[in-house]
């Protein structure tokens, strides 16, 4: 740390001390006093507490930065926190006396710290970049906690106000409210000669311990100020009792928020009452962030103190029967078993409703009105909110949406009892949703034509309302047997499957084999002018014992080199010959190619007839050839337009039909190809190698799920089963196994563009809900009515 800077440190404790004395000089009134001093006294440990584990995040990340620069940075940062730890200490706490001063004389806390309340749109761009960062972290900190800690902090504040005088304090001008105490730590920290980073390390640390102290430094503030006759009456003295009896309590290290769930031997086999790390650091880090976007909606609410003032909370068992009665409500309507999903979308949005009036109509034991919890609120929305995104989600079939739409009392139930719910991806009521909607996925009527499918999934929905309370084991139980029930459906689907893939992937063999036979024979004869009795011979009969052979003994073996042999050889022997040496040559050849072409023409068993006529054929030509005769010779392009006999017979070869009389040979089908490749290229043309649906389709994966849209408005759900390693064509089947459709990569990828096809997601429906529902908190403006219901 510079000179300069350490100077300035020494003149700001100076200050600090001043501001202290002043604090103790001023008659801030006994009770006033006693709160400063417990504040301070917290807040202390918080600080140490953040320098007692900053050295180890720290030295952490110094071992994992992925280059030297890295680790100095933070071994560095490390070494200038040590040596201003004792001054950062001092500074907090007078900074904390300085708030306690300010409120004292009646001046805002909030204008004495105006960086606390974040930048103004007009001036942000003014605010240097590492000032704003570190005012984003502070605000963001304080807005949480004020969420979370909203009921108990009003308390506090409505306490404070009538020891000092009497006038209203706001959460943001109270003297130990979120943004104060977070203000006062980054002014300690101001003078730090550190790298941003560390700083805002730091600054998450703070986030951390100061949000779990505050919350237990607010009850205990609270209870002394009522112990001391201090409004002994407040809205937190009557929800002091909503904890049940044996119930137990599970602080989330991770924010200090206390969530309310019944003791561990009451949970399913195997589910312990915190998350498993690493398995669940996500779903987490989902809950985080839900849960501070819904706290920023409580920031500025000014009607929910007066609402709970004049009530009494209803504990969780109260919320719990109130649920219950609803869930048989609904469920004994003789329409709830058939409703659509747009029936089942209003429904939800009647539940939140119906339920907090049945709870208004219930009396405490003060004979006041009965309200739900802003907590609970929060639950209560967040729920619905799930169950509006899966009545909405295009990945399910809009009968699967119906179905698992009918879960949303049972599920906030769960919620209730257990906040686990959202932050645990093992939870069982969970896994069991994931697991219906992963069934729905793959779900249509074409292939689930007795409705066995969707009749389970009905039955595992009526099970849990007909007999979910609050034991969460009817989850698990209920997931296994479905499990169980899609394990027997699956191995029948999955031998369809492989014989679906088998066929394919003849199917595939078989036009490579053609593909490369056509190429072979095409080199030898496209572009010459040969007798057409040796054209016609290459480029039907011999091009399809070559795909025979190619098929039974492959590209290496001896059968097929004699197969070209044959080929140059036959088309050597229909050329000119100039010299005495190639007629003698010839003469010797012509038994060998007639044996070869007999040979060929029975492997692919032809005809008799067809033999004889083609092995006449060609001896008549040799004879007019050596006799001097002209022969007329023409371009297999001419041959194949030319209405000839097919001399190849049907022939069956592994269970696909190798030669048709109305199947061209590989050299036709070649041939006659290339009038449309014009067409085929022009379509191939509008999609440039780097286009994002051409390269999707080309990262695809066996196992991934499609809806395609057929013409007349038919949609079909299919599974990718196969990639041809050839010609990386796809081959699509249904839940069933059966075929549904191939595509090639381009072909797939132009249907993607225009909509015919989608992609359905693969991710768990509860984490796409949640990503959903956090998406949807954040594009919203914080609205101070959204308690007012």
């Amino acid at each position: 740390m510079s000179t300069s800077a350490s100077n300035e440190g020494k003149v700001v404790q100076l200050n600090e001390r001043t501001a202290a004395r002043e604090a103790k000089a001023k008659p801030m009134g006994e009770l006033l006093d006693r709160v400063c001093q417990t504040v301070t006294s917290r807040l202390e440990t918080v600080a140490r507490n953040v320098f007692d584990n900053v050295d180890d995040v720290l030295f952490d990340l110094a071992e994992k930065a992925p280059s030297n620069a890295s680790q100095v940075e933070f071994f560095d940062g490390m070494r200038e926190l040590r040596k201003a730890r004792p001054l950062i200490e001092r500074k907090f706490r007078a900074n904390i006396d300085r708030n306690f001063v300010e409120f004292a004389r009646g001046n805002s806390v909030a204008q004495a710290a105006p960086a606390a309340r974040g930048p103004s749109a007009e001036n942000l761009t003014l605010v240097d970049e590492r000032e704003l960062e570190e005012t984003l972290a502070i605000a963001g900190m304080a807005a949480k906690a004020e969420g979370r800690l909203s009921r108990s902090l009003f308390a506090v504040n409505q306490r404070l106000a009538m020891i000092n005088g009497g006038a209203a304090v706001e959460s943001q001008d109270s003297p130990l409210g979120p943004t104060a105490v977070g203000q006062a730590f980054r002014q300690a920290m101001a003078d730090v000669q550190v790298q941003l980073q560390i700083k805002l390390i730091t600054f998450k640390l703070f986030e951390r311990f100061a949000t779990t102290a505050l919350e237990k430094l607010y009850d205990d503030v609270n209870a002394d100020l009522v112990g001391r006759g201090v409004l002994p009456n407040g809205p937190d003295t009557q929800a002091a009792s909503a904890t049940p009896a044996g119930d137990a309590r599970v602080v989330d290290d991770r924010s200090g928020n206390e969530s309310i769930s019944y003791p561990a031997e009451r949970l399913p086999p195997g589910y312990g009452t915190a998350p498993s790390r690493g398995n669940v650091e996500l779903s987490v880090e989902m809950f985080d962030s839900l849960r501070d976007l819904l706290a920023q909606r409580h920031v500025s609410v000014q009607a929910l103190p007066n609402r709970e003032s004049s009530v009494s909370l209803a504990d969780t068992h109260e919320l719990i029967r109130t649920l219950s009665s609803l869930q048989h409500q609904f469920n004994s309507r003789a329409d709830s078993h058939s409703m659509d999903a747009s029936e089942a979308s209003s429904l939800i949005r009647q539940v939140k409703q119906n339920l907090i009036d049945q709870v208004s109509r219930q009396r405490g034991a003060d004979a006041r009105p009965r309200s739900v919890s802003s907590a609970d609120e929060d639950t209560i929305d967040l729920v619905g909110m799930l169950f509006e995104f899966i009545l909405s989600d295009r990945n399910l079939p809009s009968q699967f949406q119906a179905i698992l739409g009918r879960l949303q009392i049972p599920y906030l139930k769960v919620a209730v009892l257990d906040k686990h719910l959202f932050a645990q991806a093992s939870h069982p009521a969970r896994r069991l949703l994931d697991t219906l909607a992963r069934a729905g996925l793959s779900w249509s009527e074409e292939s689930d034509p007795g409705s066995r499918l969707l009749d389970k999934a009905n039955m595992v929905v009526e099970r849990i309302l007909t007999e979910f309370v609050d034991d969460l084991e009817i989850f698990e139980s209920e997931r296994a047997d479905f499990d169980h029930f899609m394990n027997l459906y699956r191995k029948r689907s999955d031998v369809a499957e492989q014989r679906a893939a088998e066929t394919a992937r003849g199917k595939e063999k078989l036009s490579v084999a053609r593909r490369l036979a056509a190429d072979e024979m095409l080199k030898r004869i496209d572009g010459r002018q040969l007798p057409a009795i040796v054209l016609d011979i290459l480029a039907r009969p011999w091009a399809n014992y070559l795909v025979l052979t190619l098929l039974r003994n492959g590209e290496d073996s001896p059968e097929w080199r004699n197969g070209l042999r044959f080929a140059d050889e036959l088309v050597w022997s229909a050329l000119p010959k100039t010299s005495t040496r190639d007629a003698e040559r010839l003469h010797r050849l012509l038994p060998q190619l007639e044996t070869a072409l007999r040979h060929g023409l029975g492997t692919i068993a032809s005809h008799d007839d067809d033999v004889h006529r083609t092995l006449d054929d060609l001896s008549s030509f040799y004879t007019a050839a050596m006799a001097g005769a002209p022969v007329p010779l023409k371009s297999v392009r001419e041959v194949i337009g030319e209405s000839a006999i097919d001399i190849a017979g049907g022939h069956d070869v592994g269970g696909e039909r190798l030669i048709e009389d109305p199947q061209p040979s590989p050299v036709e089908e070649a041939i006659r190809s290339v009038d449309s490749t014009a067409a085929v290229d022009e379509v191939a043309s509008t999609m440039a190698d780097d286009d994002p649906f051409l390269m999707q389709a080309r990262g695809f994966k066996s196992g991934a799920w499609f809806e395609f849209r057929f013409p007349e408005d038919d949609f079909e759900r299919a599974k990718l089963s196969w990639i041809s390693p050839f010609t990386s064509n796809f081959l699509f089947v249904n839940r069933r196994g059966l075929k549904v459709c191939e595509r090639g990569v381009e072909e797939l990828a132009c249907e993607l563009r225009d909509g015919r096809t989608i992609l359905l997601e693969q991710t768990p429906l509860f984490d796409r809900a949640l990503g959903a529902v956090v998406a949807r908190l954040r594009a919203e403006p914080a609205d101070p009515t959204v308690l007012d219901a």
